[in-house]
Order: structure tokens, then C-alpha cells, then sequence
């Protein structure tokens, strides 16, 4: 949800031309900040049951919920979440260009960025590089997930309209996410890479002796793919 969010505003923001579907993918934008927070609240609540072993119930215990969201970065990270998906659902409706551009680059980054408070990227020895690889990481994934529901809906809302002029707009606005997604793809593939140097601990025997880096081949696979 947070992904979607972060990738459609910027998508609203940098890609799209303003056509009359912009209020749909504002729609959803805003609807998948909304499932974002469900999500998060779910994952304290979560988090809150297994540290005490205790049904779903415990979250309203307010002992419990502080000592969880003091516990590793948790409760920064939830703020840091909801301050940019606050930026995102302002920002993606306005109707002021450099308004949309400004909160969706910044809430994007916000929203991506709070992400690296509290996951694996800190339980490495090389804490900074990690996290600058897992930002840009969760950035670009954002923008790819984002990008494609944008595109797939406004080519949706356009395909039945006929008129050269839907045709000739649609195509300046694929050519564009087609320019972004395809540089994006070369720096995904590299700060994927940059994070499994720094979490795996052997990694050439990593790749083929663990699930979790044949899982890894099989992804640089796909990308190389995608990028072909």
C-alpha cells in the first residue's frame, strides 16, 4: 500500500499529463495510503501478540504497545510512515504542478525512507551502505509498482476513446514511464545486488547452496529480462 501510494503520486506527479483519469489515480492513491495504515496498525498489533504471547487483544493494553513501539526503531518508523503518506494524500490532488512535483518527491522519499528504521538493512555491520541501497531500493519499487497501475489506467480509460489526439497524449505518456522504468531497472538490479553483498555472509556459496539466493538468481534473472 505504501509502495502504491508513493509510486502513483509520483507517477501523478512526473509521468502523467494531466488527462481526466488523474482524479481515478488520485482515488487510488489515497485508498492505498488508507491500506497502508491498516496494514501498519496490523503489524504493531501483530508484534504487540507475539512479544507477549497473548491474543490480538493486547494491543489496547497501552504497556505493552509503548514497549513495542520503543522496540528497535518500531515506533519511528511508524511515524516517519504516516508523516509521508500524509504528504502524499495531500500533495498527489493538488491542482498546483510544483505542489505535486514537491510532496511527491519528498513524501515519496519520506514514506520509502521509513522502511530503513526498523528491517534487516540495520542488523548488518555496514548499517549506512545498506540502508543507502535498501532506499533506493524501495524507491524504485515504488516507482515500477506505481508506474505500471498508473499506465495500465490511463491506457484503460483511453483505449475506447478512439480520437488521434487519446492515441498521440497516451503515447507521450508510456514513452516517459518507458525512459524511467528502464533506468530504474539498472539501478534496482544494482542496489538489489549491493544488498545481498552486505547481508549475505558467503555469498557466491550463498547463491547456489541457499534457498534465499537461488531465490536471488532467479530475481537478477527476471530483471536482466525485463531490461532486455
Amino acid at each position: 500500500g505504501a509502495l502504491l501510494a508513493a509510486g502513483l503520486a509520483a507517477f501523478v506527479a512526473f509521468v502523467h499529463d494531466g488527462g481526466p483519469e488523474r482524479r481515478r489515480l488520485v482515488v487510488i492513491a489515497r485508498i492505498a495510503g488508507l491500506v497502508a495504515v491498516v496494514g501498519t496498525v496490523l503489524v504493531v498489533t501483530a508484534q504487540a501478540s507475539l512479544a507477549t504471547g497473548r491474543g490480538l487483544g493486547v494491543v489496547t493494553d497501552t504497556e505493552v504497545l509503548s514497549a513495542v513501539l520503543e522496540e528497535a526503531g518500531l515506533g519511528w518508523s511508524v511515524a516517519v510512515l504516516f508523516a509521508g503518506l500524509a504528504l502524499l494524500h495531500i500533495g498527489v490532488g493538488s491542482s498546483n504542478a510544483q505542489v505535486r512535483q514537491g510532496f511527491a518527491l519528498y513524501g515519496g522519499l519520506v514514506t520509502c525512507g521509513s522502511f530503513l528504521i526498523w528491517g534487516h538493512s540495520r542488523s548488518v555491520d555496514q548499517e549506512l551502505l545498506a540502508g543507502a541501497a535498501d532506499l533506493v531500493h524501495v524507491s524504485v519499487a515504488a516507482l515500477w509498482l506505481g508506474g505500471l497501475v498508473g499506465l495500465a489506467s490511463t491506457l484503460r480509460s483511453r483505449s475506447g476513446a478512439g480520437e488521434l489526439s487519446d492515441a498521440v497524449d497516451s503515447a507521450h505518456v508510456v514513452l516517459r514511464f518507458s525512459t524511467v522504468a528502464a533506468y530504474s531497472v539498472v539501478v534496482l538490479w544494482l542496489s538489489g545486488s549491493t544488498l545481498a553483498w552486505t547481508i549475505g555472509e558467503d555469498l557466491p556459496a550463498s547463491l547456489t547452496e541457499e534457498a534465499w539466493g537461488r531465490w536471488l538468481l532467479a530475481k537478477a534473472a527476471l530483471v536482466a529480462a525485463v531490461r532486455g
